[in-house]
Order: C-alpha cells, then structure tokens, then sequence
C-alpha cells in the first residue's frame, strides 16, 4: 500500500528554491528541525554515521524529478478530455483540477500542474544565487549579470497535488504532493544541470534505482555547472531527504560545494576527494551529528565530526565519487500535458 495516499503537501511555487546558504567554516547550522537535544555528548556509532554519510552521497544522482514526472505519464495515459478538466490553456504552464473518473475506469483527484516557464524560473532563481555565484570559477570571464534569454521549455516542472489510481487497482497507483524542476541550461558559455526537489512522490511497482523505490523524501537543491562542452564540473548541494535505512534516516548538506581539479577560474583550492560545507545527519533517539569538510586543511576525504552544539568527536571519512560524476538527467524527450 502506498502510505502517502491521502496525503496531500502544503504545494508552493515551483520557482521557490531554498535560498543557498553562504559558505562557512564555523559550525553551520541546520536549516530544519533536526531533533538537536541538550546535555552531555553521545559517542555515535561511527560505522553506522559513516554508512549513513556515504549512502546520502551516493543517492544525490538520483534526485531527480524525470522518474517521477515519467511515472505520472505512464499512469495518467487514461485522459476523456473532461477528467482531469485542464484550465490556463493558453500559457505555457497550464494546469488540472479533478475528483472524477474517467469513462475508462481511472481516477483522478488534486490539482497539478506539470509545466513550468523555463525562462522566468532561470532569471528569478538561478542565474544570480546560481549561475553568477559559480560561473567565473567554471569560466573565466564569465559575464554575470547579463539577463537569460532561452526556451520557455526545456526540462521537468511539476507542482501541486494529484492522485491516480488505475482500474482495477484498490491503492493509488501515483500519488505526488510538492513541486520541483530539473533542467539543463547554457547560458554565456556555462552549462548548468540544475535539480529542485520539495516533494513527496509514490509509485505502485515503480523501477528500482529511483529514489522514489528507495523511499527518499526530498527538499533539496542540487547545481551541477561545466563550461560549454567540459567535463569537469563544479558541483553544488543545499537542502535534505529523509527515508535512509539504518540509524541515520535524515541527512542535510548545508552549502556543500565540490571544486574538482581542472575547473579553469576555480577561486578556492581544488580537490577531488572532498568538498568544502558540512553535511548533518540525524539519529532519532540521540539527535543530530555534524561532519564539517575542509579540503584547503587536508584533501583526504575525511572532515571533523561534531556534536550538534559543536563538540568534537574524531573524524569520519566518505567518497565523494558520486558527486564529481553526472547528476541526475534533465529531460525525458517529452513533455505531456
């Protein structure tokens, strides 16, 4: 049974991304509620933090909202043209609102939009906080503060709250509640892939590899900028999921940025093994630990772990391979209605 099925998230504007928090080599705090209590340190179990910190890393490349906007399209194939009643037509993000069934059998409740106005969202959102922020480092002389100017259209956005279930199916087959974007932009010679995720997304025998079959509950911000044509990436994470195994469920990177080896403007020391920011990871009866990265101390992997008020407690080491890869893709080759 899908356990979010009546569900419904409070749903905001898809061009609302957390605003990115600036670097910091102190203590970083949390941006939620991580369950911080008072009182003498708790050793935690290094183990289980270290498994808990990798397996948050490795999930990054796959927050991404294509298998979650491709599940929708494989169930809601089942259209009437008056279930789900389509209304904005005539822009370029129209939307749904229905409690119906359609003369075939599926049914449809929420209201949803699965457009998004590319252009507007990368001017409003992404080309100060993101693409200014990072771009000399990726190009030297990159021209920031100069307008974009691209496709109304080129990537995923969804937003709102919808319900499917098929015919024949006693539990929703889709069940969505939030809003997020990925897409691909070029602009000046900069190519950024840039994923926003505040959503709650459940499939019925969705695909394995997703982190929807891996019951991951986002709210984060991933940026991932190249120059035009490179292969080397400068990658960017804020934000949160919840839903790991083990004793470590929630994890949150706080301006967590990885400067590899070859980015040509990079105005800090590069470093393929680490990154520079902190990454929080919260046990529900003990609280939130911190591990802080410091590559410009040491470029090993490894960063200082913390208590959540600041007390040290050795050190914890991951690899950061997943993060100097591809993130998640864009684009699914269609945009339905």
């Amino acid at each position: 049974m899908i356990l979010g099925a009546a569900l419904f998230l409070a749903c905001d504007d898809p061009s609302t991304p957390p605003e990115v928090p600036a670097s910091t080599t102190s203590t970083p705090q949390p941006s939620g509620d991580t369950g911080t209590s008072t009182g003498s340190a708790t050793e935690p179990d290094t183990a289980a933090l270290e498994l808990a910190l990798q397996a948050a890393i490795d999930a990054l490349p796959m927050l991404t909202m294509v298998p979650c906007y491709a599940a929708w399209a494989e169930v809601s194939q089942d259209q009437d043209g008056s279930c789900p009643i389509y209304f904005g037509a005539e822009t370029s993000a129209p939307s749904w609102y229905a409690s119906c069934l359609t003369e075939g059998g599926t049914q449809y409740a929420g209201i949803f939009t699965t457009r998004f106005e590319q252009a507007s969202y990368v001017e409003q959102e992404l080309r100060g906080p993101v693409m200014d922020r990072f771009g000399p480092e990726v190009v030297p002389g990159y021209a920031a503060g100069r307008p974009y100017q691209g496709p109304d259209l080129d990537g995923v956005g969804m937003d709102g709250a919808a319900i499917v279930v098929l015919p024949g199916s006693l539990d929703p087959d889709f069940v969505f509640g939030g809003d997020g974007a990925s897409t691909t932009v070029t602009h000046e010679g900069l190519t950024l892939r840039h994923h926003w995720i505040d959503a709650l997304c459940e499939v019925s025998g969705g695909e394995d590899g997703t982190w929807m079959a891996a019951g991951l509950v986002p709210s984060i911000h991933i940026d991932q900028l190249a120059a035009e044509g490179d292969d080397v990436s400068l990658t960017n994470v804020s934000g949160a999921f919840t839903g790991l195994s083990g004793a470590y469920p929630t994890v949150e990177f706080v301006d967590v940025t990885l400067r590899p080896t070859g980015l040509r403007g990079a105005t800090a020391s590069p470093c393929d093994l680490e990154p520079v920011g902190s990454i929080w990871l919260t046990n529900r009866e003990k609280g939130p630990v911190v591990v802080v990265f410091e590559p410009r101390e040491a470029c090993d992997g490894c960063g200082e772990l913390r208590t959540g008020w600041g007390e040290p407690l050795g050190e914890v080491c991951a690899d950061f391979s997943a993060m100097r890869g591809s993130m998640g893709p864009t684009d699914i080759g269609r945009v339905l209605p």
